[in-house]
């Protein structure tokens, strides 16, 4: 009995001294949220996402629009708040003297198609031009006054003649600590000086020092090249600090990350020779990971569950994961030269469907539910004696907690003990509302393989201490409700009459401006009735509706054009508008399905131009199977989207051509983005007139059409998106002033007999105008196109 006795006993204590049961529950004492104890609010947590899908290496390896569709969708699912972007100079230019620039490589267009993504999704970036050892045998050397101008002309492309205003952020060299140029301290410290007050220099004098903030030293580790920063003159130059840190898998568990990121305040504090002014400059942990190297298991996952909610815990006001996603990185002058795969992202590569890794989830939660503009605050830990919070975490439980934009909280817990452990959370003030809760634990990814937020599990009702059991090895997240329940998923796209959104007008153009030029022919059909559509465009192209299978729908803005797809059924317009040598069609359509090609618009008399979804059209479309396709001269597939064309949903798609481009250059949109592109394509022969869903009188489109529109030119990229949101009227243009008549040598614009810098100076300044002085191709815009003639007449005099 005495054993049975002292049996029951030792259980009952084992019981109450474990970290599972609820008598041994742990509580945090959140309190008022404060942005000034964290020295500002919180930019949010995000990733590294260098611009390399779309180079050429990546390109051959088989990267298409689908897969970026893919990408970007899981980024808007997170709602990712920032970004860092690796640059360089070369991805522009091989000239030390800066003077020579090709901004059409495939290097920048890829880095063009990233930023635009990242400024039309409210995507903060911290641009860095990754630094010396990569072209130091081929650009001079870092403290040449040359290097820094050609810095400040990049930024200058891309902030302001580019318009990316995302770019909030600039850093030059990346771990400089490592850089063979640098990494000698005291000795070379001097060279990274000089080429950091230069660059500062050149950048004022472009006017950037009120567009982007200018950041550093981001250095690898320790303080090594941070102090020395901070004790130079270099504290007065920057406006911000950011810094690495990969901290081992076990440390992160022991809390001793919240002293690694911690110490970075305190090097401000006690080396700066004006600690109260620097100490309030935001710090970004620009790289953030762990050393092990390993990115695939759970482990690592809470490993980055337990760093980003360590972090909130700390004064530091960004947080960017290492990396995105894998993917080959090309590091040399040609663009094939010494591509590497850069693994450990939040998912793997194409070659594995893009999976997703277990960290993504994790990382995912933090991104979403830790916003931009956060205030965040202290928490106080039960096993913690400073009297000044935030507290160091210690043990085994992380927790932090923040108040989003909207006011409301989100609460951040960690456990990584081995059972499933009992905690309670007293916060501030009332709660009204109740809790949605997410967990992520080792079963997630095989539950929801393909989502990046996993779905909440359910609900803690509203209270001041909600009491909560952290399931073993797991991280927890609950989100204060706004009254309604919150998104657990992207749900499936159904056409809806969409609210007209509230844009600035297009102005009209004087005859020789293209940059904003409205269409010559416009159908927003949205009579609703009859079988008139008014030309909206001003032209005057009036449209009939034919044959019974016409008629009006809800569209995309306002009514549609709805048609059945019956042969005889289609729009003629009976003008002769149609542009042989530079055109654009557009439209936003909604696609039945159907087994015959459905045609958005075509010619009339010969039929000698189409757009639309084609299906065994003959001719070089012969074996296309509804796809998105467009063509002229009976090369009806000149242009042709490689993925099948979706039905039942609203889609943009436009088709754009220019004779003078490349001997005819054809390309095809869809949603915004370039799908196929085509050169050597002759101009249209014959038949100017235009019919508007049917090709002739047959193959008529199944659905409905909105927002028709015919440019005599050929619309940029930038302005497809436009054009893809544009629903306003189209009033008058002033007309600009004309620059100075140059010489009749190529390149000349100011008329002094040489091509120099002056030229390209007044070339900048004229980009995107109709100034005909320098638009040197005489196209009726300033583009790259005046940039390659310039470039290659540089030096030249008569």
């Amino acid at each position: 009995m005495k054993k049975i006795l002292i049996a029951i006993i030792s259980f009952l204590l084992l019981f109450l001294l474990s970290p599972s049961n609820i008598w041994a529950q742990s509580t945090f004492t959140i309190s008022a949220p404060d942005s000034n104890a964290f020295y500002g609010p919180f930019l949010g947590f995000g990733a590294e996402w260098d611009p390399f899908f779309w180079n050429v290496y990546n390109q051959k390896q088989g990267l298409n629009q689908a897969d970026w569709d893919l990408i970007t969708s899981r980024m808007k699912e997170m709602n990712i708040p920032i970004v860092r972007m690796w640059t360089q100079l070369y991805f522009a230019t091989f000239d030390p003297d800066n003077q020579v620039w090709n901004w059409n490589g495939g290097r920048m267009q890829s880095l063009f198609k990233h930023l635009d993504f990242a400024c039309k999704n409210n995507v903060d970036v911290l641009l860095t031009d990754w630094g010396w050892s990569f072209w130091q045998n081929y650009q001079g050397n870092p403290t040449d006054p040359r290097f820094a101008q050609g810095i400040a002309a990049f930024l200058k492309e891309l902030v302001v003649n580019r318009g990316y205003s995302c770019i909030k952020y600039f850093n030059i060299v990346n771990e400089p600590d490592y850089e063979s140029y640098f990494t000698n301290i005291p000795a070379n410290f001097p060279n990274y000086v000089t080429m950091i007050t230069n660059i500062d220099s050149a950048l004022t004098a472009n006017g950037l020092q009120d567009k982007v903030k200018f950041i550093g030293p981001d250095e690898a580790c320790c303080g090594s090249y941070f102090v020395p920063t901070i004790e130079s003159a270099l504290h007065s130059v920057y406006d911000g600090y950011s810094f690495h840190i990969y901290h081992d898998p076990s440390l992160i568990a022991n809390g001793s990350l919240w002293w690694r990121i911690e110490q970075y305040r305190d090097y401000v504090k006690n080396y700066s020779p004006a600690p109260n002014s620097d100490i309030d400059k935001i710090q970004i942990l620009a790289e953030a990971g762990t050393t092990n190297g390993v990115s695939n298991n759970f482990y690592h996952a809470m490993s980055m569950a337990d760093y980003g909610t360590t972090a909130l815990n700390t004064r530091v006001q960004a947080v960017i994961g290492w990396n995105m996603y894998d993917i080959y990185y090309d590091q040399g002058r040609s663009e094939w030269d010494n591509n590497q795969m850069i693994p450990w992202g939040m998912w793997e590569y194409k070659d594995t469907g893009w999976a997703l890794r277990p960290w993504s989830q994790t990382w995912g939660l933090l991104t979403k539910f830790a916003p931009r503009g956060s205030i965040r605050a202290a928490v106080k830990y039960p096993n913690n004696t400073n009297s000044t919070p935030p507290d160091q975490p210690l043990g085994t439980l992380r927790v932090a907690a923040l108040k989003r934009p909207n006011g409301l909280w989100s609460i951040f817990a960690v456990n990584r003990n081995s059972s499933n452990t009992s905690v309670s959370v007293n916060l501030p003030g009332t709660i009204t509302h109740s809790f949605d809760k997410y967990v992520v634990d080792s079963t997630s990814l095989a539950k929801y393989p393909n989502q990046v937020i996993v779905p909440a599990i359910g609900t803690v009702e509203a209270s001041n201490s909600p009491a909560l059991t952290l399931p073993a090895n797991s991280f927890t997240v609950l989100v204060e409700q706004s009254g309604s329940p919150t998104p657990t998923s992207t749900p499936t796209a159904i056409p809806t009459n969409s609210p007209t959104p509230s844009l600035t007008p297009i102005p009209l153009c004087t005859p020789s401006d293209t940059r904003f030029c409205p269409p010559i022919a416009e159908w927003k059909f949205d009579e609703g009735s009859g079988t008139t559509a008014n030309d909206t465009s001003g032209s005057g192209n009036t449209a009939t509706l034919k044959g019974s299978g016409t008629g009006w729908g809800t569209g995309k803005y306002g009514k549609a054009l709805n048609l059945n797809g019956s042969n005889g059924s289609y729009v003629l317009v009976n003008n002769q508008i149609m542009p042989s040598k530079k055109y654009t069609k557009s439209a936003w359509v909604y696609w039945n399905g159907g087994s015959d090609s459905s045609i958005i618009a075509s010619g009339l008399g010969n039929v000698n131009h189409e757009f639309g979804v084609v299906s065994e059209f003959g001719g070089n479309c012969s074996g296309v199977t509804k796809k998105l396709a467009s063509g002229h001269n009976g090369a009806y597939c000149s242009v042709v989207d490689p993925s099948t064309f979706p039905t039942n949903t609203w889609v943009y798609t436009a088709v754009t051509y220019d004779s003078s481009l490349t001997n005819g250059t054809m390309i095809l949109y869809k949603n915004g983005s370039i799908v196929s592109t085509a050169t050597n394509v002759a101009p249209i022969t014959d038949d100017p007139f235009v019919n508007v869903g049917a090709w002739g009188w047959w193959s008529v489109w199944n659905g409905m059409i909105d927002q028709a529109r015919i440019y005599d030119y050929a619309l940029s990229s930038g302005q497809i998106l436009t054009d893809m949101n544009y629903t306003s009227p189209w009033p008058t243009h002033p007309p600009t002033t004309p620059m100075p008549t140059g010489t009749n040598l190529a390149g000349d614009i100011n008329g002094d007999g040489i091509v120099n810098i002056l030229d390209y100076t007044l070339l900048s300044n004229a980009f995107g105008t109709n100034n005909s002085s320098a638009d040197l191709n005489k196209d009726g815009i300033v583009n790259i196109l005046d940039y390659t003639i310039l470039s290659n007449n540089f030096g030249k005099s008569v």
